[in-house]
């Protein structure tokens, strides 16, 4: 049964309720703290996300959604489809979880690649093929 309350709280108002025949109480502040709710970042990750274009042997342009790192990716062309996002130490090993989205055109290949501490390494079969790419970056704490 969904049960709905409308009210005006301050942070500092104490919530009662009864949850599973356990009575909680906590103060509204914490209660965002806890869910989420009117926080921009999460202190158990971090996250980077961002549509990346890229053409001819420019780098690659990320238009960045959402970046909770701490400093910006800064992005360079490696060679003909190779592409690396640099931020020193931002990626540890075992802690990072790196999502690309697919390229426009059937054939079309890309990959990213989880080995270095320092970077994001971005694949594809050629350059140009990387058009509106979505790029998610999880680093776990």
């Amino acid at each position: 049964m969904t049960k709905i309350i409308k009210a005006n709280l301050k942070d500092s108002d104490l919530i009662k309720l009864i949850y599973n025949g356990y009575d909680v109480e906590m103060k509204i502040g914490d209660f965002k703290t806890v869910t989420g709710i009117g926080s921009t970042s999460n202190s158990d990750y971090k996250i980077y996300r961002a549509i990346l274009n890229q053409s001819g042997t420019s780098a690659p342009v990320a238009t960045v959604l959402e970046n909770t790192l701490g400093e910006d990716v800064v992005w360079a062309y490696d060679g003909v489809g190779l592409y690396t996002g640099t931020l020193a130490g931002a990626f540890p090993l075992l802690k990072t979880q790196r999502f690309i989205g697919s390229p426009q055109n059937i054939g079309d290949q890309i990959i990213c690649i989880d080995d270095d501490v320092d970077g994001i390494y971005i694949e594809a079969n050629a350059n140009d093929v990387v058009v509106s790419v979505a790029l998610t970056v999880i680093v776990y704490n």
